[in-house]
């Protein structure tokens, strides 16, 4: 590496995906238990679109330029002091966790417990479709600790998250129905869902029992209409969700609180931030046929405003994910 700067996705205002542009910017070094990743390929969330539009600009603040990318697939181009258990030249995957954006770029220095290793014969940019994955792993395995023979509820089931509830749900022994596009429904039906319904055939403000059925857990990838969709679940029911509703979001935050006290069945709310242990556990799911990447449509990294557009007009089939050349 005899350059020291690096192409970058940046924008220097709230926007929308016209603001984003490609630059050249310093290329970090690695600190003290932190990995230098040659990055190859990343996806694009809802969590950046939000970012990036200004709706968190609360928690995003108003310095510019920023970045964006949550996650990443790559090789390990150099170590930090005290970093074990990685080597040069691994195949890894990760996340750059809660202190921030950075992964739309052709390197990136993030924490060695942020890191795991993408399993032998494994495409690394099909990869890049799999971290957020790590989500849905938690959401059902340890959120809602889902059992064989249960009735599981997908919300979004054809975007990043919820195809991978429906892949392993399906793998987990559960009887899953899958809420998506009606142009979808074919694919979540490919992933393994049992039941697909058209999400645009019911008014989520007033959705019953009689429309879907009751279920033992329902996974939430929208969180708007929680009330209305918490009524679908059986006595003894779990729901999950990993979003809130942005445009009103006091009043959101504070029913998720308030439901863990009050009425029949809380809504469990986390924010994905995994490390290496669940990377191993998503390996392992996808070495072991249980889980399989989907990806919708890859964008070089100079169209990646193209995938931010792409991912808010809605209708993703899986990942929209960016290659990094």
């Amino acid at each position: 590496m005899d350059d020291d700067t690096m192409r970058a996705v940046l924008f220097d205002r709230y926007g929308g995906p016209e603001v984003l542009y490609v630059s050249r910017v310093p290329r970090p070094e690695p600190a003290p238990g932190e990995v230098l990743v040659r990055v190859r390929a990343f996806s694009v969330n809802g969590g950046e679109t939000a970012a990036r539009s200004g709706r968190l600009r609360l928690l995003t603040g108003r310095k510019f330029p920023k970045r964006i990318g949550l996650d990443f697939t790559g090789e390990v181009a150099a170590l930090g002091a005290g970093v074990t258990g990685i080597v040069i030249g691994d195949r890894v995957w990760g996340v750059m966790g809660r202190t921030g954006f950075g992964s739309a770029a052709e390197y990136v220095a993030v924490r060695a417990e942020r890191l795991g290793r993408v399993p032998d014969g494994l495409d690394l940019v099909e990869a890049a479709a799999l971290p957020v994955a790590t989500t849905a792993i938690t959401a059902l395995r340890d959120k809602a600790r889902l059992r064989p023979g249960e009735r599981l509820l997908v919300r979004g089931a054809a975007g990043g998250v919820g195809n991978a509830a429906v892949q392993l749900g399906r793998a987990y022994g559960a009887e899953v129905t899958a809420l998506a596009r009606a142009a979808n429904l074919d694919f979540v039906r490919t992933l393994g869902a049992h039941h697909a319904v058209d999400h645009r055939a019911i008014d989520h403000r007033t959705v019953t029992p009689s429309e879907l059925g009751l279920f033992d857990v329902v996974l939430d990838t929208a969180g708007t209409d929680l009330r209305a969709f918490r009524r679908l679940l059986r006595p003894g029911g779990r729901m999950v969700t990993i979003a809130f509703d942005l445009t009103r979001p006091a009043a959101s935050l504070g029913y998720l609180a308030a439901s863990a006290v009050h009425g029949r069945g809380r809504v469990r709310f986390f924010s994905g931030n995994p490390t290496r242990a669940l990377f191993d556990d998503l390996a392992r799911e996808v070495s072991e046929g249980r889980l399989r990447p989907a990806v919708d449509t890859c964008f070089p990294l100079e169209e990646t405003a193209a995938a931010h557009r792409a991912l808010e007009a809605g209708g993703v089939r899986g990942k929209y994910v960016v290659r990094v050349d």
